[in-house]
């Protein structure tokens, strides 16, 4: 019973890996602003981001993870969120 266990943890762990291996979630470092982001993600400086105020005073931006990802299809229509607490 143990074996099969074993087996199937490292099958999901592998499968795991490989569904989240063509994205790169972490594009930005700690202390980045806004207009980082849209440097990273190819958005003109002129351009608004759609973003939220939060209760504590930060800043929830939401983009499309088509732009994070390497242009898979799956995600299309799926949005991620990227924390801004300073505006400095």
């Amino acid at each position: 019973m143990k074996k099969y266990l074993f087996i199937s943890l490292i099958i999901s762990i592998f499968l795991i890996n490989n569904a989240f291996s063509k994205c790169n979630f972490q594009i930005m470092d700690f202390g980045k602003s806004k207009d980082d982001l849209k440097k990273i993600i190819n958005i003109p400086k002129e351009a608004p981001l759609f973003a939220m105020e939060d209760e504590f005073g930060g800043e929830t931006v939401i983009i499309p993870l088509i732009e994070i990802c390497s242009d898979d299809e799956k995600l299309l229509g799926i949005k991620g969120e990227y924390l801004f607490i300073n505006e400095n």
